[in-house]
């Protein structure tokens, strides 16, 4: 993307099988998958205007952060856009947290979508 280095897991690729394995094992698939996404890095579009990133607003008008798992993820993402950033998970909270208008993270957002709510 930017020459900036992604944390790929191929774990996002087929994360049902996975998932679906650790339940019939009986493993805790919560902490499992919380461990591998903050782990990983995700492509956030840039703004193509300002310094900062693209926003996605709901229907209610709630402001989410996008973050891409893969560069097929983030292909989806029709919005014009500056570029990506490659951040890790930690990053990203930040961001949310330091924006008051920001509800979360939406991982995804045009895919399996996953929501991390403030």
């Amino acid at each position: 993307m930017n020459g900036e280095e992604h944390k790929d897991h191929e774990d996002f690729k087929d994360w049902d099988e996975q998932l679906g394995y650790m339940r019939a094992g009986g493993r805790d698939v919560r902490a499992f998958f919380t461990r591998r996404m903050r782990s990983s890095s995700y492509f956030v579009p840039r703004s193509p205007e300002a310094k900062g990133f693209s926003l996605l607003a709901t229907q209610k008008n709630e402001l989410f952060l996008p973050a891409f798992t893969s560069e097929d993820e983030f292909g989806k993402w029709t919005s014009p856009n500056g570029g990506a950033s490659s951040l890790p998970f930690d990053m990203l909270q930040h961001i949310v947290v330091d924006d008051s208008r920001l509800c979360g993270v939406v991982i995804n957002p045009f895919g399996r979508a996953l929501i991390s709510n403030s």
